[in-house]
């Protein structure tokens, strides 16, 4: 593992070489503020009459700050912080104020940018096309696919991490790939094992076709302790969106990935798949998806799901905790949106996450109604 180590700390410092620094910039000291605002009424009813609150109906609201320092035309430094009053059915950030992102990003050239510090977790092309706590802007849907809920731990968030990325842009697309801490979203590693995520974007090589491939690799489970995931996580998943113009696109993915808990008993696989389109104007839009998330069948009845295997959708079980990781759940989402213009923006979405029994528990479904009123400030 050490010299793992050495290798890594020598291949960041031979960035520097490999790629021209452009000085030619001056010292800018620009600081921009945005960030954005939702209010948010939702309604979910359980179908199973087990639990303790088989109706969820509240308002809510999340906030997100951004602040960027630009200090030379090739150097900015990204701070986001998320709030909302917290105890939420959806996920938002809060109670108190969340500091997300905090990094600084380089453009060493034309094709290369490095960013040191925390930032999302480059994995799949839906991490630039989700909910992230107050920012709906970029996602024709609200809620994000049953995957990225279980990724990042929430319907609505992205999965923050800690280290170094790299992209680079060439002619028909681009590749990022990021050493982390791995998917704890702290500086906390326990057992001094690195993520590794590596994307490649595909696009414009066949007109208005984008394909990606990604991979994921983070051992976060090992005899020194557990962060993140609690498991030794990996898996790839692969995108295909086609974009007939700004207002019209279909997209399908599918991927693979295991939970490694050590314990030879348990199931650790997961498939995923989405399907999603979305058709509008330039005052609206309608989109619909359906996501699933498959765990790896029991071999007998007797056998116990992984318990680090995550439950990305909205059912909760008597004690308000989330149900059996080793349920199959289908998300199929229909959303109206309305733009009054290019910073204020309404959504209806309809929703059903379904579980399918297992031999563990019985099968149970959640429906709802979710309405936001989304500001860019």
């Amino acid at each position: 593992m050490l010299k793992n180590r050495k290798l890594f700390l020598l291949a960041i410092a031979l960035v520097f070489f490999i790629f021209p620094w452009d000085s030619s910039g001056q010292n800018v000291d620009r600081l921009e503020i945005g960030g954005a605002f939702m209010g948010v009424f939702n309604y979910f009813q359980q179908t199973d009459q087990t639990t303790i609150d088989p109706k969820r109906q509240q308002f809510d609201l999340a906030v997100n700050l951004d602040f960027v320092w630009i200090i030379r035309p090739n150097i900015r430094t990204y701070i986001q912080l998320q709030s909302g009053p917290g105890l939420v059915s959806i996920g938002f950030a809060g109670p108190g104020v969340a500091l997300t992102d905090l990094n600084v990003e380089i453009d060493l050239n034309k094709s290369f940018a490095l960013t040191v510090g925390s930032f999302d977790t480059p994995f799949c092309l839906e991490t630039q096309y989700l909910t992230n706590n107050g920012d709906g802007f970029t996602n024709r849907l609200f809620l994000n696919s049953l995957f990225y809920s279980a990724l990042a731990g929430t319907n609505v968030g992205t999965l923050n991490t800690v280290g170094i990325k790299g992209l680079f842009h060439y002619r028909y697309g681009q590749v990022i790939a990021a050493f982390t801490n791995g998917t704890d979203e702290t500086a906390f590693n326990p057992d001094g094992n690195f993520e590794f995520v590596a994307s490649g974007c595909v696009k414009d090589l066949i007109p208005k076709l984008h394909l990606v491939g990604s991979f994921i690799s983070s051992g976060d489970k090992s005899a020194a302790g557990s962060s993140g995931m609690n498991a030794k996580y990996r898996g790839y998943i692969l995108d295909s969106r086609y974009n007939f113009s700004d207002r019209f696109y279909v997209w399908g993915n599918y991927g693979q990935f295991t939970y490694n808990d050590n314990l030879a008993e348990t199931p650790d696989g997961v498939r995923v798949w989405k399907t999603e389109a979305s058709y509008g104007k330039k005052q609206w839009h309608i989109a619909g998806r359906i996501s699933a998330w498959q765990p790896e069948k029991m071999k007998c009845k007797m056998s116990v799901p992984s318990r680090v295997i995550p439950n990305p959708g909205l059912g909760v079980d008597q004690m308000k905790i989330r149900l059996s990781s080793g349920q199959p759940i289908y998300r199929s989402q229909l959303t109206f949106s309305w733009y009054f213009d290019t910073k204020m923006l309404f959504k209806c979405e309809l929703f059903s996450d379904s579980y399918r029994e297992t031999p563990l528990t019985e099968s149970t479904g959640v429906q709802g109604m979710i309405m936001a009123l989304n500001v860019k400030l």
